[in-house]
């Protein structure tokens, strides 16, 4: 899954404007399904009134929110896991509390 990215623009002061190097923006991920226009909620909560210009896989991977990195990352890998277990490619998976089976093959 894609997902768009919008910046977190750091307040612009005076001060900051005599920095050699400016804050970089952190970019935040937005689910396709629940973009709109402003504002727009980001995965981690953040809200911003800007557009989404960019895709998640256009930004730096150190201007990124760390927690719509760890948010895009889990929903990547379980939407794997399904596909997998939908393919019938994973095995049934016994519980370690009761002993029973949580996936049965289709």
């Amino acid at each position: 899954m894609s997902y768009f990215a919008v910046p977190e623009v750091p307040p612009r002061s005076r001060w900051a404007s005599y920095r050699r190097h400016p804050r970089l923006a952190a970019w935040h991920a937005l689910a396709p399904a629940d973009w709109h226009p402003a504002p727009i909620e980001a995965l981690c909560g953040y809200v911003s009134a800007l557009d989404a210009h960019r895709t998640w896989d256009q930004t730096l991977p150190d201007a990124r929110c760390p927690r719509c990195e760890q948010l895009t990352t889990a929903a990547d890998r379980a939407r794997r896991l399904m596909e997998a277990a939908e393919a019938g490619l994973m095995e049934p998976v016994e519980a370690e509390s009761h002993g029973q089976r949580l996936m049965e093959n289709a």
